[in-house]
Order: C-alpha cells, then sequence, then structure tokens
C-alpha cells in the first residue's frame, strides 16, 4: 500500500505510518478512503463497505491538445473536439492526445498525457512537462538548467536537446494512459 500511494500524485497522502496502520487494520481509515479508491481504481463505498458497484462510471475531459513531432503541441479553436478518460488519481489535471508516432517509442499514437496545471517552470526541471516557450509554443520535453533563471535547456524525446530557451510556465506530467 505505501508503493502505491509514493506512486501517485496524490494531494493529500496518507502518512507511511497511517498506511502501515491501514494496512494491518490497527486503524481506521474513513479520512483517506478516497485516496485508496483512487489509487486502486474502485469505488470508496465498495472499499470500505462492500456495496454498490466496485468500479467507478469513467469520468471524462476534454483534451487541451495534440503532441505532434519533436513534442511540439498544437491547440486552439480549429482543433477537432477530444473528451478523454480522465486520470484515475483525484485532483485537476489537463489532457493532451498524443497524435501521431513521431514520438514513439516512449508514446504511441492514441496515448494520452495528463498533466498538473501549469505553473513555475522551475519545478519541472529533471522531469517530464509541458513547457510554455516565450514564443507562446507549448513542448513536451524534460528541463535542464539554462544560463539564466528564466532559461533553460529542452530535452525532446526523439530530437536534439534545444540549450538556453525562455521557458514561461511548464506543467508536470503526472500519468500517460497507452491507447486501449
Amino acid at each position: 500500500m505505501i508503493d502505491a500511494i509514493r506512486a501517485h500524485a496524490l494531494p493529500n497522502p496518507p502518512s507511511e505510518a497511517a498506511a502501515y496502520h491501514h494496512e494491518n487494520g490497527t486503524r481506521r481509515f474513513d479520512r483517506d478512503m478516497e485516496n485508496y479508491a483512487h489509487i486502486y481504481g474502485v469505488n470508496a463505498q465498495w472499499l470500505n463497505y462492500g456495496t454498490g458497484p466496485m468500479r467507478p462510471a469513467p469520468q471524462t475531459l476534454r483534451a487541451s491538445g495534440q503532441i505532434g513531432p519533436q513534442g511540439l503541441v498544437k491547440t486552439g479553436s480549429n482543433m477537432p473536439e477530444s473528451l478523454v478518460e480522465s486520470p484515475p488519481m483525484p485532483g485537476n489535471y489537463l489532457a493532451f492526445t498524443v497524435d501521431d508516432d513521431h514520438n514513439f517509442p516512449a508514446l504511441l499514437p492514441g496515448s494520452v498525457v495528463y498533466t498538473q496545471p501549469f505553473g513555475p517552470p522551475t519545478r519541472a526541471l529533471g522531469r517530464l512537462c509541458i513547457a510554455r516557450l516565450s514564443d507562446d509554443t507549448l513542448h513536451l520535453c524534460v528541463l535542464s538548467h539554462g544560463s539564466h533563471p528564466d532559461h533553460f535547456g529542452l530535452i525532446w524525446i526523439n530530437a536534439a536537446p534545444r540549450p538556453d530557451t525562455r521557458v514561461y510556465e511548464a506543467a508536470l506530467v503526472a500519468w500517460t494512459r497507452s491507447p486501449d
């Protein structure tokens, strides 16, 4: 259970001590029930009481863009509307679909990339994210340190790195879903 908690980006995860007590049955886990239900992809009522359907009905959200060659993210009103299944964890997420095989083998066509909301790019150092550059384009990449506080190196999945680029904000990748 502790490994499952660590593997998910939960907004208010239970402590390791609480998880240990929940796992061995020495403490009730009503307060953390929603977290555990999301981790295991089941309804909280089913997990706690054994009643109701085991699996929740899938929720959907609108894709914010499509990831193409060199991680370039296409957005805007000229894109077809695409609804995707929400990730199996609580939180506020953006979704981006992968529209071709230019990001293979890391991402397959039809995959969905879920990110946390955009925030300061420094929190995305060394992690896969969608970065908003100074020219207002979005790119799926890993950020590295640059020469100035607002400059970063961009490491693409299948292209040469782009050094010292101004990045305004970044959305950390929280989860990916492979196509069915």
